[in-house]
């Protein structure tokens, strides 16, 4: 599975057209009535299609056209190019999600939002977190990615990308970080866990990765069960300092430690949870 993502992340929107993720196409025309009965069938048309346009969203123009860089972003160029935009206008899209869309999730398709979350398209669910794939009515459904983008002391964005189940991370997948402009000290530049998951926790073997200026990239096989680590006769156990060590794929000079709690937590899931969206 390692094929289907680049580094930098510029490949998962590829791959992401490639298993069938495209922009829905919108129609709205019905079965033309008879004509005895044309005077009742139009006007309940009319109320019906006017009581829609009144759920959907009236953005502002600079909301819009974020919306639209932004989509063709993932649909493109990739997560980066993606995350860039979520920071750059942040300020738009916090007026976007919180005012104009009052907080709540809708699906734009491309040109426009909709009045619910189901079908094919790209769906915020914060100001800076978005999901593109195509939406059930538990979330997404199929192939999808999820991004979040924010500012710390380096621009940096957590992503998922992979197969979900009723908005659940649920088969083959890849979730991490990435700080594209350079790393805080002392910290990675990339991370990722790939492998599959089983709603939105890591089941199986799990290749974890990291990448660093200084060091390149560093690789581990890691064996997971309902997100925890499993001890297994790789590891090897540093009695003196209580932790356990599995030496790198690359050079087993580099380990990773880890102590029996820690192996115990189910931290090893999906970065971005779709959830229940709050009232």
């Amino acid at each position: 599975m390692a094929n289907w993502f680049g580094k930098g992340k510029k490949a998962a929107a590829a791959v992401f057209l490639s298993l069938g993720v495209a922009l829905a196409a919108f129609c709205g025309r019905g079965p033309s009535d008879g004509e005895g009965r044309e005077s009742t069938a139009v006007p309940q048309e009319t109320e019906q299609q006017s009581g829609e346009a009144s759920e959907k969203p009236q953005l502002k123009p600079e909301e819009e056209r974020a919306m639209k860089e932004l989509y063709q972003a993932l649909e493109s160029e990739g997560l980066e190019a993606g995350a860039r935009i979520l920071i750059e206008k942040e300020e738009i899209f916090a007026s976007l999600f919180y005012e104009t869309l009052e907080g709540k999730r809708r699906l734009f398709n491309g040109e426009s939002f909709a009045a619910g979350t189901e079908g094919e398209g790209m769906v915020l669910t914060s100001s800076a977190t978005v999901f593109k794939g195509t939406f059930g009515p538990e979330g997404p459904e199929g192939n999808g990615l999820a991004l979040q983008a924010f500012l710390l002391e380096k621009p940096r964005y957590d992503y998922s990308v992979g197969v979900w189940e009723r908005g659940k991370m649920n088969g083959p997948g890849e979730t991490g970080y990435c700080y594209y402009e350079g790393a805080p000290e002392g910290e990675p530049e990339e991370v990722t866990r790939e492998g599959t998951f089983r709603d939105d926790r890591m089941e199986g073997e799990v290749l974890y990765t990291t990448v660093s200026p200084e060091e390149g990239w560093t690789s581990w096989e890691i064996r997971t069960e309902g997100g925890r680590v499993i001890l297994d006769e790789r590891w090897l156990p540093d009695e003196a300092g209580g932790l356990y060590h599995l030496p790198s794929l690359r050079d087993e000079g580099k380990v990773y430690a880890i102590s029996p709690e820690e192996a115990e937590s189910p931290s090893w899931g999906n970065l971005l949870i779709w959830g229940e969206e709050t009232e």
